[in-house]
């Protein structure tokens, strides 16, 4: 009878520390998947912050060149106005 409790409490111990271990390592589990989790959402983000970062880039460059285009148009149409009006001089005195 001690012999077989023994021998019971061996085998439970066993099984103890099996579960025990087998919970460790659903932890561990959990906790690398939560862990690569956070990083994905953290390079997600990342990225999510230079693509906003680029798109800002490319509008500011947009802006830039349609107001370049813009003082372009408006210096021609003051160069022609000014060589229309000299035209119109000219010819007034004439």
């Amino acid at each position: 009878m001690v012999y077989v409790a023994q021998h019971t409490m061996v085998l439970t111990a066993k099984h103890n520390m099996m579960h025990a271990a087998q919970h460790s390592m659903v932890h561990a589990a959990q906790h690398k998947m939560a862990h690569a989790a956070q990083h994905t959402m953290v390079h997600a983000a990342q990225y999510n912050m230079s693509h906003a970062a680029q798109h800002k880039l490319f509008h500011v460059a947009q802006h830039k060149m349609m107001h370049t285009a813009q003082h372009k148009l408006l210096h021609a149409a003051q160069h022609y106005m000014m060589h229309t009006d000299q035209y119109n001089m000219a010819h007034a005195v004439n």
